[in-house]
């Protein structure tokens, strides 16, 4: 189950840049003779987002605390809305990368979640 979003953060992911990328799911196989075999690695499609928010300094101060200690640095499945409005259980599965914007900053995030 996923940990609840921090409610002192943006709820929201920026749409601008937000990119889903479905995993390649399938595997194919040469053959000595005849066509390649092809076939479904899984039943279960996984989704890698390119996603980002803009933070406060408060608020970047938080979220470095909450990936780091609350998610264990990504390794915990955090729960949010995705800009189509769904609850989407997502993983972090690359050190998010910040820098500043304006006046507060742009927190850029690698996720992934599983369609089911």
């Amino acid at each position: 189950m996923a940990i609840p979003w921090a409610p002192d953060l943006p709820q929201k992911f920026l749409r601008a840049g937000y990119q889903i990328e479905p995993i390649d799911n399938v595997i194919r196989e040469s053959m000595e003779v005849g066509p390649p075999k092809i076939r479904r690695r899984s039943t279960v499609q996984v989704n890698k987002i390119n996603a980002a928010m803009s933070m406060t300094n408060e608020q970047r101060r938080s979220f470095e605390s909450f990936y780091r200690v609350v998610l264990f640095e990504g390794t915990i499945a955090f729960a949010l809305d995705d800009p189509d409005g769904i609850t989407r259980e997502f993983f972090i599965i690359a050190p998010p990368v910040i820098q500043p914007e304006g006046r507060g900053w742009r927190v850029d995030l690698q996720l992934q979640y599983t369609a089911v």
